[in-house]
């Protein structure tokens, strides 16, 4: 294999063996990985930089990838299935501890080798006629499983533990009347230790995919960790096992630094070196959090290369410079690296910096030059062999892009003040990372290229700070305070600068999730950009021999062999094609390499509609409609009773996935929660997203039940109108017309305020009846009849109330006709909706339903001319 890196050239093999075999990577992006497969065969061949042997290769671990994601997702797929049984039933977990970490007042356990049963009886005592039904209820394995658990206040506040502890405490006869076995016993004030295997009671349910586009991938976050599930344990016991010590120090030292740092700090600064130094993000505070990552700088509290180097490289230097010899100085800092690692939970981006600066220290001591992109490719083969779900992870993403873009600029023109060319790389990481940021976070900071100068030459001080703290609190408390104060003061630093940045226009570019195909485009552009300007660069050290760099033929290529230049003669004569593309990209002007770039810059923001466009969303039991045409948005109802964090975790990132910010109407059908309890987030808490105009039905104006909307609606400053029979809302081409509530008396029972409105746009019309009862909606048709002398034929309705038996009547349906009706509900509600009735008598009017219960987010999209998909 006769080029610079092989092994890199070996982990883009590997890397796009995954992309071909993976279902998450999408139809266009599989395509596009057996493409350029394709390419760098052809390429190698070509140039005769690949033999016979090197080409077997490359397709083994081709080959490699596709099987190990396979064996890797039939494993996860074996596990959800064998969790499914238990979905919603009491279950009892046995299995070895793997970590446990707490924080506020939280626990977590991560339980490996684990195996899942009813919470009653076990496998032995069933009886021999038992089915084999009841049986596959007891000891079914299912990976790892991460639990989650209350802690008391005794494990939260203490910090210590006693033998005794590790069983559960005695309970008085009154506790032992019921004898359900999850009622007896209780959560322990006692920490697990890593090698015990212990016994959880609780609940466990599936992990889902996400039903909402723009939705957080929980199940896809788990599988990046090697994690089959998750349970919300009551209490658990101590059954077995012998602790690890070296696993049990490690621990113990994270909790202990964790209640030293809790001691010494407020908790918004605690919650921060806690990140730092322990990886524990779970006392993080919110909106620290989120400023950070609007900024750009959110990146600092992940443990990865940043925190390892500055712990490990100090280390590997001091004991350099007191005369330690580099296989001492390697070994010593390797010792530490590897156990701060586990220490943090050894996270894709901890791994990959590990990894990376064991092969520095090997390569220092062996007396071997060290290369940071082959090291990263070893890294990178590593970890996706040991769990190839990772590629898709965020956080593996933008760690080794990052080392990439540090790689890459290298063999880039870069300025020669040490200022300059420090902003040079901090832009050069912008642009490399920018789609993968948008990807999973829909916004760019803009200045974080600026700030980020300033905060990552100081994070030094703060990690060094909290180390000193930990270990001086031993000694004295007020040594630990002084030492951690500097690190106290840097922090509020990076607070004040956020605050400011975020204060300024365009801080954060809301522009909403890239397509699969902006995204191809824009890296194909860089790609070229990049060799290009490697090409200029190269160029200009050799002055008119141009240097090949990609792929490098021999170790040092100042000017080509005769033979090599009639090779290349013969092949242009032979294809009849342009000069070398080399020397073309030399003399082309700068401007012009660089516009490609910037025109595919233009493809990532999230594409508006092409007319109209109605989502259902997926809120549970609620309703949640948006409307988009012509750049108008407007949202119909936004609420949910099973999701009391629906704004949070649904709408706001639906939103902005979109790249909407802001909602021109917010219409609320009426005062149910499961029908405003989202938009009335928006309102109180997410001054990112803002809202034009609040409509309420007509009969709100004198009703109390609409005050915390409306006053919602005067702090932010907005419009407040008020909607029924006769009024109409213009969309451009689509206009929305009200036919119900017919007057303004208060009405008592909230279902019957309910907006009844028609859609009209060119050949396509849809009714939204929120929760109506027949009552109500034989009022409506009768507006309807009077306003246009007939009844008009519908596309699409919105079945009243989730599908009760009391809404969507035989009168509506034999007057509208509708072709398909959308039925949003929540799976498993209390209230059984939808209803059998209802769905008899939809397939006896011959309507089409689309349930969100089932489907998730139901998109509908019109052109101007009729209906263009569901």
């Amino acid at each position: 294999m006769n080029v610079k890196r092989p092994l890199l050239l070996m982990a883009v093999v590997y890397v796009l063996g995954v992309c071909v075999s993976a279902g998450e990577c999408g139809f266009v992006l599989r395509g596009a990985a057996v493409i350029l497969s394709a390419c760098l065969v052809f390429h190698g061949i070509k140039k005769k930089t690949l033999r016979k042997g090197a080409l077997a290769l490359l397709f083994v671990l081709f080959l490699a990838g596709g099987l190990r994601y396979r064996m890797a997702a039939r494993a996860f797929q074996r596990s959800e299935e064998r969790i499914r049984i238990f979905s919603g039933m009491k279950v009892r977990l046995c299995g070895e501890v793997q970590e446990y970490t707490e924080a506020a007042g939280k626990a977590k356990l991560r339980v490996r080798n684990a195996l899942l049963s009813s919470a009653y009886g076990a496998r032995d005592t069933l009886p021999a006629s038992a089915t084999a039904a009841l049986r596959a209820r007891y000891d079914q394995p299912v990976g790892t499983i991460l639990v989650y658990m209350e802690t008391g206040d005794a494990a939260s506040q203490s910090g210590k533990w006693s033998e005794k502890d590790r069983t559960c405490r005695a309970q008085s006869p009154s506790e032992k009347q019921d004898r359900d076995p999850t009622a007896d016993r209780h959560p322990e004030a006692s920490r697990p230790l890593p090698g015990e295997r212990i016994e959880v009671y609780g609940k466990i349910s599936p992990v889902e995919a996400p039903r909402n586009e723009g939705v957080f991938d929980f199940r896809l976050y788990y599988r990046t960790i090697s994690v089959q599930g998750s349970m919300y344990g009551t209490s658990f016991r101590v059954i077995g096992g012998e602790p690890k010590p070296f696993a049990r120090g490690l621990q113990e030292l994270r909790l202990r630094m964790g209640d030293i740092l809790d001691q010494l700090l407020p908790p918004q600064d605690a919650g921060i070196y806690r990140a730092l130094l322990t990886g524990d993000k779970s006392a993080m505070d919110e909106d620290i959090r989120s400023l950070y990552q609007e900024n750009g700088i959110a990146h600092i509290l992940a443990v990865s290369g940043l925190h390892l180097s500055i712990l490990g490289l100090g280390v590997y230097e001091l004991l350099r410079h007191f005369g330690r010899s580099k296989a001492v100085s390697g070994s010593v800092a390797a010792l530490l690296i590897i156990s701060y690692g586990i220490l943090t939970g050894c996270s894709g981006s901890a791994l990959r910096a590990v990894l990376m600066l064991l092969l520095r220290f090997l390569a220092a001591a062996i007396g071997r030059s060290y290369d940071m992109l082959t090291a990263m490719a070893a890294a990178a083969l590593f970890l996706l062999w040991k769990e190839p779900f990772m590629l898709f992870g965020a956080g593996f993403q933008l760690s080794f892009l990052a080392v990439l873009a540090i790689g890459l600029c290298h063999v880039l023109p870069a300025p020669k003040h040490p200022l300059l060319e420090g902003l040079w790389l901090s832009f050069y990481l912008q642009l490399l990372t920018m789609p993968v940021i948008l990807f999973h976070y829909f916004r760019f900071p803009l200045y974080g290229i600026f700030l980020n100068l300033i905060v990552l030459p100081l994070m030094g001080c703060v990690i060094y700070s909290g180390v000193f703290a930990v270990g001086l609190f031993g000694l004295s408390e007020k040594l630990a305070t002084i030492a951690v104060g500097g690190g106290h003061w840097i922090l509020r630093l990076y607070t004040l600068l956020c605050t400011h940045c975020a204060a300024l226009p365009y801080s954060s570019l809301l522009l909403g999730r890239p397509s699969m195909h902006s995204i191809l485009l824009y890296y194909t552009a860089l790609s070229v950009v990049t060799w290009a300007l490697a090409e200029r660069h190269a160029a200009e050290h050799v002055g008119q021999q141009r240097v090949r760099r990609y792929p490098v033929q021999t170790e040092i290529p100042v000017r080509e062999s005769s033979v090599s230049q009639s090779r290349r003669s013969r092949w242009v004569q032979q294809l009849n094609i342009l000069p070398d593309p080399g020397k073309l990209a030399c003399r082309l002007p700068l401007p012009c390499i660089v516009l490609p770039l910037l025109l595919s810059m233009l493809c990532l923001p999230a594409k508006q509609p092409q007319g109209l466009e109605i989502t259902a969303l997926d809120v549970g039991q609620g309703d949640g409609f948006i409307l988009r045409n012509q750049g108008l948005v407007m949202s119909v109802d936004g609420g949910s009773t099973s999701d009391q964090r629906l704004g949070e975790n649904v709408l706001v990132p639906y939103l902005e996935s979109q790249g909407i910010g802001h909602i021109d109407l917010a219409l609320i059908t009426h005062c149910d929660a499961d029908h405003y309890s989202g938009i009335q987030y928006l309102l109180e808490e997410e001054p990112k997203m803002s809202i034009g105009e609040l409509l309420l039905p007509r009969v709100a104006m004198q009703d109390a039940r609409y005050d915390a909307l409306r006053d919602a609606a005067a702090a932010r400053d907005v419009r407040i109108r008020y909607f029924g029979q006769g009024d109409c809302i213009d969309l451009g081409e689509v206009e929305i017309r009200g036919y119900y509530p017919v007057g303004t008396e208060r009405l008592e029972v909230a279902n019957d305020h309910s907006i009844g409105m028609l859609l009209r746009a060119p050949d396509f019309q849809m009714l939204f009846t929120g929760d109506m009862d027949e009552d109500c909606e034989r009022q409506m048709l009768a507006a309807l009849w009077e306003a246009d002398a007939g009844y008009p034929k519908i596309d699409v309705l919105k079945a009243g109330h989730h599908g009760s038996h009391t809404s969507s009547s035989e009168a509506l349906l034999a007057a509208l006709r509708p072709d398909y009706a959308i039925l949003s509900y929540g799976v498993g509600n209390d209230y059984g909706h939808p209803h059998a009735e209802t769905r008899e008598r939809l397939r006896r009017y011959d309507v089409k339903m689309l349930e969100t219960g089932v489907m998730g987010e139901i998109r509908i999209t019109v052109s101007s001319e009729a209906l263009r998909g569901l």
